[in-house]
């Protein structure tokens, strides 16, 4: 299990993240303030607030943590992380 502060701008970005996740076998949570959701949730990404650094819990270890850490680059947050 991994930790990482990501940030997604605008739909878009949400759509094309949730693309990504959704590739891999393992699970992914959101964290934003007390609100958790399942990152691989079309519906919940819309629910959470655009542009806003959240926590993605990534439920996955070795070769396969190393995939995801490539894959999602792009919204990793600078700033935070």
């Amino acid at each position: 299990m991994k930790k990482v502060m990501v940030r997604l701008k605008d739909a878009d970005e949400i759509k094309n993240f949730n693309k990504v996740v959704s590739r891999f076998d393992c699970d992914f949570d959101l964290q934003l303030a007390k609100n958790m959701i399942d990152a691989k949730s079309l519906l919940g990404l819309f629910a959470l607030q655009f542009n806003t650094a959240m926590e993605l819990i990534i439920h996955a270890d070795g070769q396969l943590l190393a995939q995801i850490e490539d894959a999602i680059k792009p919204y990793i947050d600078k700033a935070v992380s």
